[in-house]
Protein backbone atom coordinates (compact mmCIF):
# COMPACT_ATOMS: atom_id res chain seq x y z
CA UNK A 1 0.00 0.00 0.00
CA UNK A 2 1.36 3.39 -0.98
CA UNK A 3 1.74 6.40 1.28
CA UNK A 4 -1.20 8.12 -0.44
CA UNK A 5 -3.37 5.01 -0.04
CA UNK A 6 -2.63 5.01 3.68
CA UNK A 7 -3.50 8.71 3.88
CA UNK A 8 -6.84 8.11 2.14
CA UNK A 9 -7.52 5.10 4.36
CA UNK A 10 -6.92 7.22 7.49
CA UNK A 11 -9.55 9.63 6.14
CA UNK A 12 -12.07 6.78 5.87
CA UNK A 13 -11.78 5.97 2.17
CA UNK A 14 -11.88 2.44 0.71
CA UNK A 15 -9.72 1.79 -2.35
CA UNK A 16 -10.72 0.09 -5.59
CA UNK A 17 -8.21 -0.03 -8.43
CA UNK A 18 -8.12 -1.48 -11.93
CA UNK A 19 -6.07 -0.86 -15.06
CA UNK A 20 -8.06 2.27 -15.97
CA UNK A 21 -8.52 4.10 -12.68
CA UNK A 22 -8.24 4.26 -8.89
CA UNK A 23 -11.42 4.90 -6.92
CA UNK A 24 -11.38 6.16 -3.35
CA UNK A 25 -14.84 5.81 -1.78
CA UNK A 26 -16.01 6.86 1.68
CA UNK A 27 -19.80 6.38 1.14
CA UNK A 28 -20.35 10.16 0.95
CA UNK A 29 -17.83 10.95 -1.77
CA UNK A 30 -15.89 9.25 -4.51
CA UNK A 31 -12.55 10.50 -5.79
CA UNK A 32 -11.46 8.96 -9.07
CA UNK A 33 -7.97 9.13 -10.59
CA UNK A 34 -8.33 8.25 -14.29
CA UNK A 35 -5.07 7.11 -15.86
CA UNK A 36 -5.87 7.64 -19.57
CA UNK A 37 -6.64 11.36 -19.27
CA UNK A 38 -4.71 12.00 -16.06
CA UNK A 39 -7.77 13.51 -14.41
CA UNK A 40 -9.17 13.57 -10.90
CA UNK A 41 -12.97 13.46 -10.64
CA UNK A 42 -15.29 13.97 -7.71
CA UNK A 43 -18.81 12.57 -7.77
CA UNK A 44 -20.22 15.50 -5.82
CA UNK A 45 -19.32 18.95 -4.62
CA UNK A 46 -17.18 18.39 -1.56
CA UNK A 47 -15.16 20.52 0.76
CA UNK A 48 -11.54 19.46 0.62
CA UNK A 49 -9.72 19.50 3.93
CA UNK A 50 -5.99 20.10 4.03
CA UNK A 51 -5.44 16.43 4.92
CA UNK A 52 -7.50 15.33 1.91
CA UNK A 53 -5.65 17.77 -0.35
CA UNK A 54 -2.33 16.39 0.92
CA UNK A 55 -3.48 12.84 0.09
CA UNK A 56 -4.54 13.91 -3.41
CA UNK A 57 -1.21 15.66 -4.03
CA UNK A 58 0.71 12.63 -2.74
CA UNK A 59 -1.20 10.34 -5.13
CA UNK A 60 -0.52 12.67 -8.07
CA UNK A 61 3.19 12.53 -7.18
CA UNK A 62 3.13 8.73 -6.92
CA UNK A 63 1.44 8.47 -10.32
CA UNK A 64 4.16 10.67 -11.80
CA UNK A 65 1.68 13.19 -13.16
CA UNK A 66 3.63 16.20 -11.89
CA UNK A 67 6.73 15.22 -13.85
CA UNK A 68 5.09 15.37 -17.27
Amino acid sequence: MSKADKMFEELGYCIDEDEERILYDNCDNNIIFEFKYKTISFDSCICISIRLLQAIIEKVKELGWLNE
